[in-house]
């Protein structure tokens, strides 16, 4: 199946953003120098954190929790038995952590 300009654009984003997210907390990160914007308010940083983190939520919702694919796995043991994987960890496996 080829997937659309558009789904490979919102799957790149959805993979910047969850990284992005997950090295928040590191001190020296490039998110530090990226996302905190001189508003001078105070707390740009954690804002941008708090920001990524819903649209994170947001992006989830949206992919929801259904299962995207039931492989059917047959050995002498188990057969008939099936497994399913669901939509959201089938998304990061191909968005996130760069799996075919």
């Amino acid at each position: 199946m080829t997937l659309s300009h558009a789904q490979v654009s919102v799957g790149r984003f959805y993979r910047d953003l969850v990284e992005r997210h997950a090295c928040a907390g590191l001190k020296c990160s490039s998110i530090e120098s990226t996302r905190s914007r001189g508003s001078g308010r105070g707390g740009g940083f954690m804002d941008a954190v708090l920001r990524d983190r819903q649209e994170i939520e947001h992006l989830r919702r949206r992919i929801g929790s259904g299962s995207a694919l039931v492989v059917r796995r047959i050995r002498p043991s188990k057969r008939g038995s099936r497994t399913s994987i669901p939509d959201q960890r089938l998304v990061d496996m191909v968005c996130v952590e760069d799996r075919p």
